[in-house]
């Protein structure tokens, strides 16, 4: 099996501050990072590595605001809605299915808007790869 290849958590953000098209002022305002440390970043994005957990993540919600559309992922939390409803109303009873599927239908409700772009990114990934075969 053939598996695709994700970004890390660092690779976004290093495609994030590399990205010519983003202005480390905006971004700077935008994550509350310094702009001197985006501009350090853009310069040697290695130094991303040494980065905290929560610089990353700042990057990060960035990155899926910039390189993913609304649109497009409330169409992929309506169509997991579908499909989990209709497997928890086929497996209501069956308790050990029952509670990892319903805590989806928890999260496709709440519209965690991150987390929902992490999850079609992956099924993009795996979905290109099936249809390449």
């Amino acid at each position: 099996m053939v598996m695709p290849h994700l970004l890390t958590d660092v690779e976004k953000a290093k495609r994030l501050v590399t990205d010519d098209n983003i202005k480390m002022s905006q971004l700077s305002k935008e994550t509350g990072i310094s702009t001197d440390d985006l501009n350090n970043y853009r310069k040697n994005p290695a130094t991303l590595k040494q980065a905290s957990n929560s610089t990353i993540n700042f990057l990060i919600t960035k990155y899926y605001e910039k390189y993913f559309n609304r649109n497009e992922i409330e169409k992929f939390r309506f169509m997991l809605i579908k499909t989990v409803l209709a497997y928890l109303k086929e497996n209501k009873n069956d308790t050990i299915d029952y509670d990892p599927v319903y805590e989806l239908y928890k999260l496709c409700q709440q519209a965690d808007w991150h987390r929902l772009a992490r999850m079609e990114e992956i099924w993009r990934a795996f979905y290109s790869v099936d249809n390449q075969r």
